[in-house]
């Protein structure tokens, strides 16, 4: 199997960033493979000389290109994306593959992959990754988020040369491009393969700061790609916004509003029913039309309304509906404590038992009580994903005006 190999040329491309322990793993992993690469290309921005003394010290069974970009600020690193790119414009093969130091193959991942390369005469194959924990936390953590099902990532991608150079990466962000990239290659290229057996990725956070700094930076990247691709969707969201603040005190902000033309009855309620419609309508229009597309903020923006306007709608139900009569059958005592209480509980139960099942975890996994451990740090990162996306929607806007008025 291998003699047909021969001539085929596979440069594979590797950012690093400090992560000296991964990345010795990771070479060793390719040293180890049943089939080696004509190449490696590491970028490196490592504050330290490790991986440095590491590839001088070492005699590897193919060509290694070590490009070193040393910075002492932290923030002056390359991105993820910018390595990548910069990988390219120094390899020589017919193909790149793209890896990671924390995604670890298995020996015969690349003679595999080839040779399903060359069988389906494919230009495209996505990389696989099976995630996995190493403590309870991260346990927690993978069942809470990609659970026991195999995921495609960017690690592990074979791409033929010439549709690389037409597809390169967003260079600005510090992580998400590798998500933006994987979906615009989805889309352009309906008949890419996957890899047959996947990578391991078992580097997930240890302790619920990781995980928060980790969740809060793929948030505001996530948003600043979004913003980018497409402008509109932040200039409705934030339409969308304002008018929540303005339209359900239209009336208040008129002089003798009886009496003015501009008086319209029962605003709020026609807004809430809008805005309830509204969400309905991108729901069915977003799963049958556009379900690819990655309308991130615009999505959050309407459910966010959509939520406070049903908070409104139970906050204001016993003077609305009951008049506040005790004796009303429709009166609902402490009707916003409970609507919270059933929100967070009915959350828990989602991200605790419904999504994990839905994940492939069994269900011996998530009860008696861990199911709320999961949830709950489900939730933790649904609430983290918030701040985020908004912080990373107004560094957007400022840097693209910034960009314009140079």
């Amino acid at each position: 199997m291998i003699d047909k190999f021969n001539n085929l040329k596979v440069s594979i491309v590797i950012p690093v960033f400090n992560d000296f322990e991964y990345f010795e793993k990771l070479i060793t992993s390719i040293i180890n493979q049943s089939y080696s690469p004509y190449e490696i290309i590491v970028i490196d921005s490592s504050h330290y000389d490790k991986i440095d003394n590491y590839i001088e010290s070492t005699n590897f069974p193919f060509k290694l290109i070590y490009k070193r970009f040393y910075s002492k600020n932290y923030f002056s690193r390359l991105n993820p994306g910018k390595a990548r790119n910069i990988g390219y414009n120094y390899s020589t093969g017919d193909y790149l593959i793209f890896l990671d130091t924390k995604t670890i193959p298995q020996n015969n991942w690349l003679e595999l992959n080839i040779n399903y390369l060359i069988e389906k005469k494919a230009e495209l194959i996505l990389g696989l990754t099976k995630f996995t924990y190493n403590n309870y936390f991260t346990k927690i953590t993978l069942y809470s988020t990609f659970g026991n099902e195999l995921i495609e990532t960017l690690p592990g991608t074979i791409i033929s040369r010439n549709i690389f150079k037409k597809n390169k990466f967003i260079e600005e962000v510090r992580s998400g491009e590798d998500l933006e990239w994987k979906e615009r290659m989805q889309q352009n290229y309906k008949n890419y393969i996957v890899n047959k057996i996947p990578l391991e990725y078992s580097s997930l956070p240890k302790n619920i700061y990781l995980l928060m700094k980790k969740y809060l930076i793929y948030s505001i990247n996530g948003a600043f790609i979004n913003v980018q691709k497409n402008q509109k969707d932040l200039y409705l969201s934030i339409l969308l916004i304002i008018s929540l603040f303005i339209i359900p005190r239209w009336n208040y902000y008129l002089n003798n509003w009886e009496e003015s033309f501009l008086y319209i009855p029962n605003i709020t309620k026609y807004y809430l029913i809008s805005i309830i419609f509204l969400f309905t309508l991108f729901i069915v229009f977003k799963n049958l039309f556009i379900d690819r597309l990655n309308l991130i903020l615009l999505s959050l923006t309407i459910k966010l309304l959509f939520f406070i306007g049903i908070l409104y709608s139970v906050f204001r139900w016993n003077d609305l509906i009951a008049n506040w009569a005790q004796n009303n059958i429709l009166y609902i005592p402490h009707v916003t404590k409970l609507f919270i209480f059933l929100v967070l509980f009915s959350s828990l139960i989602y991200r605790g038992i419904i999504s994990p099942f839905k994940k492939k975890i069994k269900i011996n996994e998530l009860i008696p009580f861990q199911w709320f451990f999961i949830g709950f740090i489900g939730l933790l990162i649904d609430l983290i994903k918030t701040p985020g996306l908004i912080l990373g929607s107004i560094l957007s806007i400022m840097n693209f005006n910034f960009k314009k008025k140079k």
